[in-house]
Protein backbone atom coordinates (compact mmCIF):
# COMPACT_ATOMS: atom_id res chain seq x y z
CA UNK A 1 0.00 0.00 0.00
CA UNK A 2 2.54 2.27 0.67
CA UNK A 3 4.53 1.94 -2.66
CA UNK A 4 1.51 2.35 -4.49
CA UNK A 5 0.90 5.81 -2.39
CA UNK A 6 4.77 6.77 -3.11
CA UNK A 7 4.56 5.58 -6.79
CA UNK A 8 1.20 7.50 -7.12
CA UNK A 9 2.77 11.09 -5.59
CA UNK A 10 5.73 10.40 -7.69
CA UNK A 11 3.80 10.38 -10.87
CA UNK A 12 1.87 13.03 -9.80
CA UNK A 13 4.39 15.30 -8.63
CA UNK A 14 6.35 14.50 -11.96
CA UNK A 15 2.93 15.30 -14.24
CA UNK A 16 2.60 18.76 -12.11
CA UNK A 17 6.02 19.76 -13.45
CA UNK A 18 5.14 20.01 -16.89
CA UNK A 19 2.48 21.56 -16.33
CA UNK A 20 2.85 25.26 -18.28
CA UNK A 21 3.44 28.23 -16.01
CA UNK A 22 0.32 30.68 -16.75
CA UNK A 23 1.71 34.59 -17.42
CA UNK A 24 1.42 37.43 -15.07
CA UNK A 25 -1.75 39.49 -15.30
CA UNK A 26 -0.83 42.67 -16.83
CA UNK A 27 2.79 41.82 -18.17
CA UNK A 28 3.58 42.30 -21.73
CA UNK A 29 3.97 39.98 -24.37
CA UNK A 30 7.39 40.08 -25.86
CA UNK A 31 8.31 40.46 -29.14
CA UNK A 32 11.26 38.91 -31.17
CA UNK A 33 12.45 39.74 -34.11
CA UNK A 34 14.96 37.20 -36.13
CA UNK A 35 18.61 37.82 -36.41
CA UNK A 36 19.31 38.53 -40.45
CA UNK A 37 23.16 37.11 -39.71
CA UNK A 38 24.43 34.55 -36.91
CA UNK A 39 27.20 31.76 -36.91
CA UNK A 40 27.18 28.58 -35.66
CA UNK A 41 30.37 26.27 -35.02
CA UNK A 42 29.77 22.69 -33.53
CA UNK A 43 31.43 19.50 -33.52
CA UNK A 44 30.30 16.35 -35.18
CA UNK A 45 31.06 12.70 -33.96
CA UNK A 46 29.43 9.41 -36.13
CA UNK A 47 29.28 6.20 -35.40
CA UNK A 48 27.79 2.74 -37.23
CA UNK A 49 29.19 0.23 -34.27
CA UNK A 50 32.67 -0.52 -36.40
CA UNK A 51 33.43 2.75 -37.48
CA UNK A 52 33.64 6.21 -36.13
CA UNK A 53 34.20 9.38 -37.93
CA UNK A 54 34.29 13.00 -36.23
CA UNK A 55 35.30 16.81 -37.11
CA UNK A 56 33.84 20.31 -37.23
CA UNK A 57 30.79 21.96 -38.98
CA UNK A 58 30.27 25.49 -39.49
CA UNK A 59 26.81 27.53 -40.80
CA UNK A 60 27.24 31.14 -41.88
CA UNK A 61 23.90 32.81 -42.31
CA UNK A 62 23.14 36.18 -43.87
CA UNK A 63 19.79 37.48 -45.17
CA UNK A 64 20.41 36.35 -48.84
CA UNK A 65 23.62 33.37 -48.16
CA UNK A 66 24.17 30.51 -46.01
CA UNK A 67 27.42 28.88 -46.03
CA UNK A 68 27.66 25.41 -44.53
CA UNK A 69 31.75 24.18 -44.07
CA UNK A 70 32.79 20.66 -42.40
CA UNK A 71 36.19 20.27 -41.53
CA UNK A 72 38.39 16.72 -40.74
CA UNK A 73 40.15 16.46 -37.33
CA UNK A 74 42.65 17.83 -38.84
CA UNK A 75 41.25 21.18 -40.11
CA UNK A 76 41.16 20.59 -43.81
CA UNK A 77 38.03 21.34 -45.71
CA UNK A 78 36.17 18.34 -46.82
CA UNK A 79 32.87 19.80 -47.73
CA UNK A 80 31.49 23.19 -48.40
CA UNK A 81 27.44 24.13 -48.88
CA UNK A 82 26.68 27.96 -50.58
CA UNK A 83 23.47 28.99 -51.24
CA UNK A 84 22.08 32.37 -52.00
CA UNK A 85 18.92 33.87 -52.73
CA UNK A 86 19.92 34.69 -56.19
Amino acid sequence: MRRKLLATTFVTALLAACAPLQPLPGSAAVVRTASPYFEVDGRLSATDGERAANGQIEWRHAQSADRWTAYSPLGQIVARLDSSAA
